[in-house]
């Protein structure tokens, strides 16, 4: 056995200790990634639960004739600031969740294999929605859709305070108009909220 065998052992254990660090740092970071995506679900539950409730108490209160047009308007603009907040949070989570990917591919460098890198080129990076359609595309509409219920809550509220409703109809035209329009520039990726959502991963 010559004096150079050690030597060029130690060399070749020197980057496998570097990859198995590498590797349990990856599987650890993964795991704060996955109680991200935990906590993002028990966040959207919430809004979820909370916002039905607002408006089963709303529609049963309203017919049964135990809320006044004032609590329905309360209701309504009680709603939508709830509507906005949950679109916020969904929005963190993402951002938070794009930067941890971020953070784990480039982790992924001393690795033989990326799994996340690889699985989201084969998912085109989201750009084709035959391919796949990013999850918070389709969850952020959530907050949309009970916003508008919200704001036909704060409508009719308002107009039988003033003792408007004649108007009512009409206003819920322009409310569906308006929500028709923004639903088209957000597909269309022309909303000015647009460039919150332009973010690499979910």
């Amino acid at each position: 056995m010559s004096d150079d065998e050690p030597e060029e052992s130690n060399e070749t254990a020197a980057p496998d200790i570097e990859q198995n660090s590498a590797l349990e740092q990856w599987k650890f970071y993964g795991q704060s990634t996955h109680q991200v995506s935990n906590r993002r679900l028990k966040n959207n539950r919430f809004y979820l639960r909370l916002l039905i409730a607002l408006l089963g108490v709303a529609g049963i209160g309203g017919k049964l004739g135990f809320i006044t047009p004032i609590g329905i308007l309360f209701i309504g603009a009680v709603g939508l600031p709830f509507c906005v907040l949950w679109t916020f949070h969904i929005l963190s989570y993402k951002q938070l969740n794009s930067g941890k990917y971020r953070v784990l591919w480039q982790i992924a460098e001393e690795l033989p294999y990326d799994p996340f890198q690889m699985e989201w080129d084969r998912l085109k990076q989201g750009d084709e929605p035959d391919v796949y359609i990013k999850h918070t595309t389709v969850e952020v509409w959530w907050p949309r859709v009970f916003g508008f219920f919200y704001a036909v809550l704060v409508l009719y509220g308002g107009l039988s305070l003033l003792r408007e409703l004649r108007y009512y109809w009409w206003s819920v035209g322009i409310l569906i108009f308006v929500w028709v329009v923004y639903a088209i520039l957000v597909l269309k990726g022309k909303s000015p909220t647009q460039k919150y959502w332009d973010y690499t991963g979910e």
